[in-house]
């Protein structure tokens, strides 16, 4: 029989990260957690002025992912990253929970049938419980075997959160997080900006031989926004993951031409801000 190189990963991954080896991810799986936040009810008719932005590939739920596949036909269009587990955390954060729970929610294999580039999936460190923690983890491993198997790339998102988290030291919580996350077998990591480059340049060089991905999070002025993108760049991170500064922007077509031009040509934010048609 012969022998068959797996080469799948890298095909990939090299349909996400350029010749540039950067990336601009749209997350748009916020419904999962959030529920029925602005910009997920109108899910159609933004994501088109999303991918008409040309980022580099959406990130989606399984549900998304079977309803609007066909908007991802054609040679140019975004590469599909689709979200394999679920959390309450954003809900524990908000007050409303007591404890954090996570589950698994679909297969390597059921993101390779979805058509996905990618999969993403959490990290949580900061359990009050650490027995829970420990089983955290070991799903992140036992999953992150199966990407391997499938040749799927694998993206981890460590959230620090939890009794065990504060402000002074959710940096070097994210460290551990992120660093646990590649020595389980993360390809990319999608991670909080920890507000400046110094401090992150700490996170990028944790995540060692992975690729670093920074998430956007809540909604920010657009300048915010863009000077956030700019900074994560500079810093070494290969890229961005932003969800709701997209999809709830004003405009979520300049918005994404804006960022894409931060993330791939090397634009200023003053740039970005007349792509928006704002004031430099």
């Amino acid at each position: 029989m012969i022998r068959v190189p797996s080469c799948g990963k890298e095909l990939r991954l090299g349909s996400i990260f350029g010749e540039d080896d950067r990336a601009f991810i749209v997350a748009y799986d916020h419904g999962l957690m959030l529920g029925p936040v602005k910009g997920v009810v109108e899910f159609e008719s933004t994501l088109k002025k999303v991918i008409d932005g040309k980022p580099d590939a959406v990130l989606l739920s399984a549900g998304q992912v079977s309803r609007v596949s066909k908007m991802f036909w054609g040679r140019g269009s975004p590469s599909i990253v689709v979200r394999a587990d679920w959390t309450s955390a954003g809900r524990y954060l908000a007050g409303s929970l007591r404890t954090i729970q996570r589950r698994m929610i679909l297969t390597a294999y059921d993101a390779l049938k979805l058509g996905a580039s990618a999969v993403v999936i959490y990290s949580i460190v900061g359990y009050e419980d650490e027995n829970q923690e420990a089983d955290d983890f070991a799903i992140l491993a036992r999953f992150a075997r199966e990407c391997y198997d499938a040749g799927l790339p694998l993206v981890v998102e460590p959230i620090p959160v939890g009794p065990k988290i504060t402000g002074s030291n959710f940096t070097d919580y994210l460290g551990l997080a992120v660093r646990m996350a590649v020595e389980a077998g993360a390809d990319v990591i999608k991670c909080s900006y920890t507000g400046n480059k110094e401090s992150f340049k700490k996170i990028v060089s944790a995540a060692g031989p992975a690729r670093v991905l920074v998430l956007g999070g809540e909604k920010m002025p657009d300048k915010t926004a863009l000077q956030m993108v700019s900074d994560a760049i500079e810093s070494g991170a290969s890229g961005v993951v932003f969800g709701r500064n997209v999809i709830q922007a004003t405009d979520p077509l300049a918005m994404t031409k804006a960022i894409r031009a931060i993330v791939h040509d090397g634009a200023k934010v003053e740039e970005g801000l007349r792509i928006l048609g704002g004031e430099a």
